[in-house]
C-alpha cells in the first residue's frame, strides 16, 4: 500500500528538489515527487 501526500498552493517556481529539501527527514523514493502545476500549484508525494 502506498501513502500519498497532496501539496497545494505551491509557487510556480517550486520543483522536485525544493519539495525534497522541505521534507528532508522523510525517505521519498526516486520518482516519488509528481508536480502537476496548474492554477492550484498541486504536487503529490508517493511513499
Amino acid at each position: 500500500m502506498s501513502i500519498i501526500i497532496r501539496l497545494q498552493n505551491l509557487p510556480w517556481s517550486a520543483n522536485a528538489l525544493d519539495i525534497r529539501q522541505y521534507f528532508q527527514g522523510l525517505s521519498i523514493p526516486e520518482g516519488g515527487v509528481h508536480i502537476v502545476g496548474g492554477e492550484l500549484g498541486d504536487a503529490f508525494i508517493a511513499f
